[in-house]
């Protein structure tokens, strides 16, 4: 797999700072992390809100991760790495987050710990191994809040 830019690398020199600056709140963290589900907006080009997803999140020390159950194909993916930015929000309400998305190499010695988390989370649910598998595993995402 090639290496992407990171999202991060595409921002404006205002948009970095925001996001050097910017840390999820103890609380916004936790409660987007221990979601069972959470809704994914990216934005477009233009700034505008593109389609939400429902999907599953993981938090991994102090960052957030999220993966696609399509792998890199999935239409919410390829919204998120065009534009780099979108926002995060607890399905069915509660907390929320804008946010830029940064690609997590597969081979990325976080992997490991996102897969466990993923395992240990979703455990009840008959498809938590198969976001292990290669294709979920290349569209990981760190999500960094802004």
């Amino acid at each position: 797999m090639a290496a992407a830019t990171p999202p991060s690398a595409r921002l404006t020199d205002e948009e970095n700072t925001a996001v050097d600056a910017a840390s999820w709140t103890p609380e916004t963290l936790a409660a987007l992390a221990n979601a069972l589900e959470v809704d994914v907006t990216p934005l477009g080009a233009d700034g505008s809100a593109r389609p939400s997803r429902t999907i599953w999140s993981i938090g991994v020390g102090a960052d957030l991760y999220v993966r696609s159950w399509k792998g890199r194909r999935a239409v919410w993916f390829q919204d998120a790495i065009a534009s780099g930015r979108g926002e995060i929000a607890v399905t069915g309400g509660g907390a929320s987050q804008p946010v830029s998305f940064e690609e997590v190499d597969a081979a990325a010695p976080v992997q490991s710990e996102i897969s466990a988390t993923f395992l240990t989370k979703y455990a009840a649910d008959g498809y938590a191994s198969s976001m292990n598998e290669q294709g979920p595993l290349e569209s990981t995402l760190r999500l960094i809040p802004r």
